[in-house]
């Protein structure tokens, strides 16, 4: 009950951080399309980090090892000890190269070298992480053979577990440690450790840890202790992964038991970081035993007879060992499985390719979710040789890839085009049309052909899905040579008489912005064509969604030059300011300043100076004034002197970050002395201003210092800010450098 209560909470658990995952990718993903940039706005999450445990502590932990470390608090606490040991080995590691680099330069002078004593004297000696490194080592290899003592309870639920296993051996006490969720975090982060410290002991662990899973043939398919043999993949050596592949191998000479491996999720995850860190060997198994190795055919006349009469022993060893050949059912079965899949996905870029390719059905792939994810990855090619030869053959597979997989499909690519799931294998189809070279041009057309012409085109980009797929169509003519192909698509696209509703349509404007490139080459007519309806209707467009991002990708388009003279225009009308306080159209003046040459940007800066201090406090020209910080000193100084009214509205953090790292050092330690530090209180215990101070704090050194400085010195605004519940984020920032600098 335990076991399976356990197993369920990590499953759900899994299952939640994956979905939360997936939307933050989707909301990246949508931010990216759209221009804007979150990732430097937020404020850094504070987590007050663990005290480490000190001497006495220290010496306890290690007299009751194996005891300590299958709990939970003094399994962190070592846990904590190793990383700590870990980053200080490495550092020396680090330092001694650097010293060494610096003796091959010319000789330093001599307060240099006691410079760099005196540094050296702050930094913990690096025999000490070494030795306890080491001493941890030694105590888990007294476990290997020590008998496990266990309460009757867990005897009794042990023997329920392996009723099987009553006549073997007493388990180990390293066994019972593997088996345990505390004592798998402590052997994992050991391995960890001694890997990042370079320590002779990494290899004797390893092997101790092998040879528990090999005597017992429970552990490796346990649900804790499969973790701690996929660590032994990603921390160990080249032998220490080939015997965890020689372990899988006894388990799985069959193809039913290579089946139950790939099926499994504790097995699974060890298959999975083998792959990744022993890809050849890992690689070449599973093709053996699932059957899908390709037959190396060569035509040189110089292979002997015998080297085919050792090849065809080879095939039938692996014949006799694997059994009849994998049936397409159960391939199938593997690419659906929730744990298998994920699996052969990693190998879809060996020799497996083309033997899955040739023996899955693709109506079948396309039937599920995961078979149409498996289709798209086996129609991306890997990274290309340098050689030419190398591309020869790269571009004679794309052919041979697109030809294939296109007949198969027949006339099922318009339908495929707009589906939420199939289009995907649309858009790798397209992705191999740049890699054919000469040929490419032809198989265009052939595309072109399949998803219905010009009608089925236009048709499509008027398609919430199939807009994707003439995206990658787009942008695969854009990638070809000949010009002429990426203009015929376009005129498909773009006409007269559907260019207007193009710009103002969610799915149209994707289309144009795609095709913005155009405006530079002086022979195209769609490039004409747009750049004329674009600045004729330029005053509509900016206040729209879709239309602001057209002028975004035309600006673009233009370079700095155009952009220059735009600008220059709409500094002398009257819509700039109108503009900068638009939730769409201060998209395109923010582009405009990061755009235009020094002069415009002055021009700029100029035009809105007078309306500085509003836009400062409003929703979306705030993000225009940082701009204008930036390149001009009177706005600075019309900013700096309302710095602690602006701290107290609302989304000013950012403003006020870009003020002070525009201030030289004697301003910024002004206002920090006279502005930050007197009001330190009404700031931290302002709901906006608490924010800003925060930013200011993770963002300057000085505010961080002062700011410590001040709460050190006195004790009741500690303790004062900590009760209050915007202050005590301030007091958990000063808190979390002031531990970072002990460490």
């Amino acid at each position: 009950m335990g076991k399976k209560a356990e197993f369920a909470r990590s499953r759900f658990k899994e299952v939640r951080q994956k979905r939360e995952e997936r939307m933050e990718r989707s909301l990246s993903e949508r931010d990216r399309r759209h221009g804007i940039d979150r990732s430097e706005r937020k404020i850094d999450k504070v987590v007050v980090q663990r005290s480490l445990p000190n001497e006495a502590q220290k010496a306890l932990l290690l007299a009751q090892f194996a005891q300590a470390c299958r709990l939970p608090a003094p399994s962190t606490d070592m846990c904590v000890l190793m990383r700590h040991y870990a980053k200080v080995a490495e550092a020396a590691v680090q330092k001694r190269e650097s010293t060494m680099t610096a003796t091959t330069s010319p000789p330093s002078t001599e307060s240099t070298t006691r410079k760099r004593k005196r540094d050296e004297e702050d930094v913990e000696p690096p025999a000490a992480d070494a030795a306890f490194l080491d001493t941890v080592a030694d105590a888990l290899l007294q476990t290997q053979n020590a008998p496990a003592v266990v309460e009757e309870a867990a005897t009794s639920r042990k023997n329920e577990e392996y009723a099987a296993d009553d006549d073997e051996d007493t388990m180990t006490l390293l066994q019972d440690i593997l088996q345990d969720d505390s004592g798998r975090r402590v052997v994992a982060t050991l391995l960890a450790s001694l890997n990042a410290a370079h320590s002779s002991k990494c290899e004797a662990v390893a092997n101790a840890v092998l040879e528990q899973f090999e005597e017992n043939e429970h552990l490796p398919q346990h649900h804790v202790a499969c973790r701690v043999m996929s660590a032994l993949v990603q921390f160990g050596s080249d032998s220490t992964r080939q015997g965890v592949l020689n372990l899988l191998r006894q388990r799985g000479t069959t193809t039913e038991g290579v089946e139950r491996l790939l099926s499994d999720r504790h097995t699974a995850g060890t298959i999975e970081q083998l792959l990744k860190s022993y890809s050849r060997e890992t690689a070449a198994w599973l093709c053996e035993v699932l059957s899908l190795s390709i037959p190396s055919t060569s035509s040189s006349a110089a292979e002997t007879g015998s080297k085919k009469k050792a090849a065809r022993q080879r095939d039938t060893t692996v014949e006799a060992a694997a059994g009849e050949h994998i049936t397409t059912k159960k391939l199938m079965e593997l690419v659906n499985g929730p744990v298998a899949s994920q699996v052969l996905l990693q190998l879809v870029h060996t020799d497996a390719r083309r033997e899955l390719l040739k023996r899955l059905s693709i109506t079948d792939l396309l039937q599920s979710k995961r078979g149409t994810a498996f289709l798209t990855q086996l129609l991306k090619l890997p990274v290309p040789v340098a050689s030419s030869e190398g591309g020869e053959v790269r571009e004679a597979e794309a052919v041979a890839l697109f030809s294939d997989v296109l007949d198969r499909l027949g006339n099922d690519l318009g339908e495929m085009a707009i589906d939420k799931r199939a289009n995907f294998v649309v858009q790798a189809l397209i992705q191999l049309l740049p890699l054919m070279g000469s040929q490419s041009a032809r198989h265009l057309e052939r595309l072109e052909r399949g998803l219905g012409g010009a009608a089925g085109i236009s048709a499509l980009a008027a398609h919430g899905n199939g807009v994707h797929v003439i995206l990658s169509l787009i942008d695969a003519a854009l990638a070809l040579p000949s010009e002429s192909a990426v203009e015929r698509l376009a005129e498909q696209l773009v006409t007269r008489h559907n260019v207007t509703d193009l710009l103002r349509d969610k799915y149209g404007s994707l289309v144009v912005r795609r095709l913005m490139p155009l405006i530079s080459r002086k022979a195209s007519k769609v490039g004409r064509l747009l750049q004329g309806m674009v600045e004729q209707d330029l005053s509509n467009l900016v206040y729209t969604e879709p239309g602001s991002l057209v002028v975004k990708a035309y600006l673009n388009a233009l370079g700095k030059s155009g952009a220059s003279l735009l600008a220059q225009k709409l500094a002398r009308g009257e819509d700039l300011l109108s503009m900068c306080r638009s939730p769409y159209a201060s998209h395109v003046v923010f582009a405009l300043f990061e755009l235009v040459d020094p002069t415009t940007h002055t021009l700029l800066c100029n035009a809105l100076k007078l309306h500085v201090l509003p836009l400062s406090t409003h929703v979306n020209g705030r993000f225009i004034v940082e701009k204008m910080i930036a390149a001009s000193r009177d706005v600075c100084e019309n900013v700096s002197r309302q710095f602690l009214s602006l701290a107290q509205e609302r989304g000013t953090q950012h403003l006020l970050c870009a003020l002070l790292a525009r201030m030289d050092t004697r301003s910024k330690q002004a206002c920090v002395e006279k502005i930050i530090v007197p009001n330190l209180t009404t700031l931290a215990t302002h709901q906006c201003g608490s924010i800003v101070l925060q930013k200011l704090m993770q963002a300057e050194p000085t505010v961080l210092s002062a700011v410590r400085q001040r709460l050190s010195a006195n004790s009741l605004v500690r303790s004062d800010l900590a009760q209050n519940f915007f202050g005590k984020f301030v007091v958990q920032i000063a808190q979390q450098a002031e531990q970072e600098q002990h460490q």
